[in-house]
């Protein structure tokens, strides 16, 4: 089986045109992260700080829905086992 090529899913003409439109503004942003190492973009993400620390608490709350259907499926499942059970019996 041959391998198979990594081509962006756009068309050629457009992806073109952007990289044109890059190369003649010639951003900051692309010509930094060309100047930098390829571990340099590994210690920036390790020492940028989390957004913010989710606690059980919150989670309890978002996702209170979970339990409750949980719950539901249990009794759910409980009773058809039973009625099984029952009917194990007559049949």
């Amino acid at each position: 089986m041959a391998k198979k090529k990594r081509r962006p899913n756009i068309p050629q003409a457009t992806l073109e045109q952007v990289r044109r439109q890059v190369q003649s503004q010639g951003t900051p942003a692309a010509s930094s992260a060309a100047k930098e190492s390829p571990a340099a973009p590994a210690r920036k993400a390790a020492a940028r700080p989390s957004a913010s620390v989710t606690t059980e608490a919150d989670l309890r709350v978002q996702y209170a829905y979970v339990i409750e259907d949980l719950r539901n499926m249990a009794v759910l499942s409980g009773a058809f086992l039973l009625g099984l059970v029952v009917l194990s019996f007559f049949i």
